[in-house]
């Protein structure tokens, strides 16, 4: 499994033993182009297009991306980014391990 983010990832497999991923050299990476479409009650609304992602390995190589390059890549066989919800495992406010990832 590939990290293809900045940031080291913890695992938490079902019997409870941890594996550590490394992030890569050169993480996978998308441009985010945001557009001011609009305003309510003087809060600017914007419309978010994502480009081409760069940086990604042969589809179906399993590797886990940021929420960014994520969303580029809906669909993508092989995909997978961290499920920071309420089955991740936090010390307070601090991320500790995932137990799930979520697929593309």
């Amino acid at each position: 499994m590939l990290n293809l983010t900045t940031n080291t990832i913890t695992l938490q497999r079902k019997d409870g033993t941890r594996v550590t991923i490394e992030p890569s050299e050169k993480p996978a990476r998308v441009k985010i182009v945001e557009e001011v479409i609009g305003e309510i009650d003087g809060i600017p609304v914007v419309s978010v297009t994502f480009g081409e992602p760069e940086g990604l390995p042969e589809e179906g190589t399993p590797c886990i991306v940021r929420g960014s390059v994520f969303e580029a890549c809906r669909g993508r066989k092989g995909m997978y980014r961290e499920d920071r919800g309420f089955s991740a495992i936090r010390d307070g406010d601090v991320l500790v391990a995932v137990t799930r990832l979520v697929a593309a």
